[in-house]
C-alpha cells in the first residue's frame, strides 16, 4: 500500500485541524485516507469523485468493519474531498520565473463541518445499560437519554467517538445564554452529560472535568 503523498497529507492535516478533530484521532483519519487512495487506483475511481465513496464504505462493510469504523471513514473521506488540487500560476518578474500557489482548501461553513449523520443507538443502549447497573430510577434515564439526544441534535449527529470538550461547553453556553434557561436546568443537563462521557463515552474529555457547574 502506497504512503499519501507529502502534500496531499500537509493539505488534509489542515483540513482536519480546521474541522476541529481532536489530533488524536488524526492517525485513523490518515489511515482511511491510505486506504481509500490504495481503493481508487486498484478499481479506477478518481480520487476527487465523490461518487466513489458509498463503494468505498460498501467495501469496508464487506471486510467486515464496524459500524463505527464505516462512519469514521465515511467522515474522513468526505473532509479530503473538499480538497481540491493546487493550482500553480507562473508569475514574471525581472524575466525570473517564479511560482504562485493559490489556496487549495474551500472555505466551509460551521453547519457543514457538524454535519455527520453519524448513528446513536449503540450509544443510547450503552447509557441504558449503565443505568440500569446503577439501578438508578426510569425518570433518570429519560432525564439523561433527553439531554444525550439535545447534544446529538445541537451536533447534529457527529459521531459520538469524536465528540470533544468544546461540543459540550458550546453546547452548555448555548443552554445558558441562547435558550437562557433556569440554573437548575444547567445544572441537570451538566450531570446527565458527565455521566454520559464518563460511563457510556469512557472518557473524560480532557477539560470537561474542570467545568463548574452554573450557580
Amino acid at each position: 500500500m502506497k504512503q499519501i503523498p507529502q502534500p496531499t497529507k500537509a493539505r488534509y492535516d489542515a483540513l482536519l485541524a480546521q474541522h476541529h478533530i481532536h489530533r488524536k484521532f488524526h492517525p485513523f483519519y490518515l489511515k482511511w485516507l491510505r486506504y481509500y487512495l490504495d481503493f481508487c487506483r486498484k478499481y479506477n475511481f478518481k480520487e476527487s469523485d465523490k461518487n466513489s465513496l458509498p463503494h468505498f464504505v460498501k467495501k469496508l462493510k464487506a471486510k467486515k468493519q464496524t459500524d463505527q469504523q464505516q462512519n469514521q471513514a465515511f467522515n474522513a473521506i468526505s473532509i479530503f474531498h473538499e480538497t481540491e488540487p493546487v493550482a500553480i500560476e507562473p508569475v514574471n518578474k525581472n524575466k525570473t520565473a517564479h511560482f504562485k500557489i493559490q489556496q487549495d482548501i474551500k472555505p466551509y461553513s460551521i453547519e457543514k463541518r457538524q454535519i455527520t449523520n453519524a448513528s446513536w443507538m449503540s450509544v443510547y443502549k450503552d447509557l441504558k445499560a449503565e443505568i440500569n447497573i446503577r439501578h438508578y430510577s426510569p425518570s433518570t434515564l429519560k432525564t439523561y437519554t433527553g439531554w444525550a439526544r439535545q447534544l446529538q441534535n445541537y451536533t447534529r449527529s457527529k459521531d459520538p467517538q469524536l465528540l470533544v470538550d468544546s461540543d459540550v461547553k458550546d453546547f452548555l453556553t448555548y443552554l445558558a445564554v441562547d435558550r437562557k434557561v433556569a440554573a437548575s436546568t444547567q445544572n441537570q443537563a451538566f450531570n446527565a452529560l458527565l455521566f454520559f462521557f464518563r460511563h457510556v463515552m469512557k472518557n473524560d474529555f480532557g477539560e470537561l472535568k474542570t467545568f463548574h457547574e452554573p450557580k
